[in-house]
């Protein structure tokens, strides 16, 4: 926990991050607080028991889009539709943030995304944003659909034939090696070749492997995506970069901060030093604020909030772009692990503010590894217990190797580990081999693993991480232009078992 004196420090550190008024007082952070939910009564995502043989509706949504809170104020609050799905439906929300996991299997590409399926959670239909005439009328299609049960019978079947037709054979563990590797790499450039946006994660697998192009590297670090404060939007709308997401967050600017760093270190280019340079000055500077508890990273800022953008007054009022102050743990790990990366290379990290971060990650976590007073996913583990490693190799006097392993421990034994002797791994909702808004959970844990095993030389590390692979690196071969930390950990076994 912190110490009074500890807090003190933070809260100077932060005057210069937040900025000072004339007479000396800080100036408060904007906060973005509206949820777009509506009117619905919508229940949790873990209470499927309450459906009563319902289907679900499931409502995925972010709070910086626009068409979210459009959605809830012009659809989602019409008593008339409100009424239809309570009567057809079991609603359930959900913010695609804090479980990408379920915007994996569940989303339709974009925000929001509204996924209609049963009550064992088997895909029934789905649509994005929609008015309330015709949500009324997909509400009513559902219910007869339900009104039938040998014709929904007759779809599950036809859905389960399909789920166990379009599934991949794991790998045998003798043969993840680098013929595995290579054939992950060719897949990676093919999709690359063909217009498929990378992930930062995968520039690192490129590059590391020698085949790293100049095309590939102006898709991930597009200038037109910077706004005026140096962070990168998570995308353009349009490829002349006319229109672009404004939404800022703290987990795409982290991957894109840790890669530069990387690049900078490997190819020892000036240009790659500034960037990461810049990266870091803005992640501190734009997103560094202050609770209770001390100082942290903002989750983001406010996506379509523009000078000249009709959206801002009428989302939130007039003035500056509202920043989205949630403390998010893993977001936070990732942006500590970019800011050990950069500094390793000679970086100004101009707080100790990812020290301050790390402390409070760990406090998250009691002596056996388990999360205290929240919820986690495997996200939440993999990528915490890499940043507490990337510290230890910064500064192997804090221990963090210890209480990483542990919370990777835990994590494999409740989220991973096999249900029975001889059976394979589990593969669950909350599992995802893919980068999205930050690297994918599988390969992040298995990359842990790697280095666990190389750190500790046990051996049981190396074999769950061949299990990891064994299962995900099949599965992924179709969208592996995302998938940068499971071909990253895929690189690190092949050197291991080597």
């Amino acid at each position: 926990m912190y110490a009074p004196v500890a807090l003190t420090l933070a809260t100077g550190l932060l005057l210069s991050l937040a900025g000072c008024n004339s007479d000396g007082r800080q100036t408060v952070v904007p906060r973005l607080s509206a949820v777009p939910l509506g009117t619905v009564p919508w229940g949790a995502w873990e209470d499927k028991a309450e459906a009563n043989d319902k289907p679900i509706l499931l409502y995925l949504y972010n709070r910086r889009s626009f068409w979210c809170h459009a959605l809830a104020s012009r659809v989602l609050s019409d008593p008339q539709v409100v009424r239809e799905i309570r009567r057809v439906t079991h609603p359930v929300a959900v913010d695609a943030t804090e479980r990408p996991d379920l915007f994996e299997r569940y989303g339709l590409g974009t925000w929001p995304s509204l996924a209609v399926i049963n009550p064992h959670r088997g895909w029934i239909t789905g649509t994005q944003y929609i008015d309330s005439d015709d949500l009324g009328r997909l509400m009513r299609r559902v219910h007869l659909l339900y009104d039938i049960p040998d014709r929904m019978e007759d779809i599950e079947r036809s859905r389960n034939r399909l789920v166990a037709r379009s599934r991949p054979t794991p790998l045998p563990l003798d043969v993840v090696d680098e013929g595995v590797l290579r054939t992950f790499m060719d897949s990676v450039r093919s999709q690359i070749a063909n217009a498929t946006s990378p992930s930062a994660e995968i520039l690192l697998f490129l590059e590391r492997l020698g085949a790293l192009d100049t095309p590939e590297i102006d898709q991930v670090y597009d200038e037109r995506q910077v706004n005026e404060q140096g962070l990168f939007s998570v995308g353009l709308v349009t490829e002349d970069g006319v229109l672009k997401d404004e939404e800022m967050t703290l987990t795409h600017n982290a991957a894109l901060l840790m890669t530069a760093a990387v690049l900078a270190s490997r190819s020892g280019d000036d240009a790659w030093r500034h960037r990461a340079q810049g990266l870091l000055d803005a992640v501190e500077r734009v997103l560094g604020v202050e609770d209770e508890t001390g100082p942290y990273f903002a989750a983001g800022l406010a996506g379509f909030v523009t000078p000249d953008s009709v959206f801002a007054p009428s989302l939130y009022g007039e003035g500056s772009r509202p920043v989205d102050a949630r403390w998010i743990p893993r977001w936070n790990a990732q942006a500590v692990s970019a800011t050990v990366h950069a500094m390793e290379i000679g970086l100004n990290a101009s707080t100790d503010r990812w020290s301050w971060v790390t402390e409070r990650l760990v406090a998250g976590y009691d002596e056996r590894g388990a999360p205290v007073d929240r919820a986690e996913t495997l996200a939440d583990a993999a990528l915490i217990a890499r940043a507490l490693l990337d510290v230890d190799r910064l500064d192997s006097g804090r221990g963090l190797q210890g209480i990483a392993e542990r919370i990777l421990n835990r994590a494999w034994a409740t989220f991973v580990a096999p249900d029975g002797e001889g059976d394979r791994i589990r593969a669950g909702e909350d599992q995802s081999s893919l980068d999205r808004h930050e690297p994918g959970a599988i390969g992040v844990l298995a990359e842990c693993l790697i280095r666990l095993a190389e750190e500790t030389d046990n051996p049981v590390y190396a074999s769950r991480a061949g299990q990891l692979l064994a299962v995900w690196v099949p599965r992924s071969l179709n969208d592996s232009a995302h998938a940068g930390s499971l071909a990253g950990a895929l690189r690190l076994f092949v050197g291991e078992e080597r």
